[in-house]
């Protein structure tokens, strides 16, 4: 994701998720760890089980890492 599409994303909230899990499927890992990235950025608890998926099955040992540790501070972290 460009720096301007991450920001119009997080800046929608929950209405981008669906667009955010959807791309996943096509991503690459680089892909996919921005994807993550962007989805904790959202800080909403819809992105939780995404997260965690891809914690636990995604192929890649980086994108498995990134979304341990953003679920990790999404946990942790006050609501906005």
């Amino acid at each position: 994701l460009g720096q301007q599409a991450n920001q119009a994303l997080v800046h929608r909230g929950e209405r981008s998720i669906a667009v955010l899990e959807t791309g996943l499927y096509k991503a690459d890992p680089g892909g996919r760890r921005r994807v993550v990235e962007t989805l904790a950025a959202i800080r909403s608890p819809r992105v939780a089980p995404i997260l965690a998926h891809l914690a636990r099955w995604d192929a890649d040992p980086d994108v498995r890492q990134a979304a341990t540790v953003e679920l990790a501070r999404l946990a942790s972290s006050p609501r906005p």
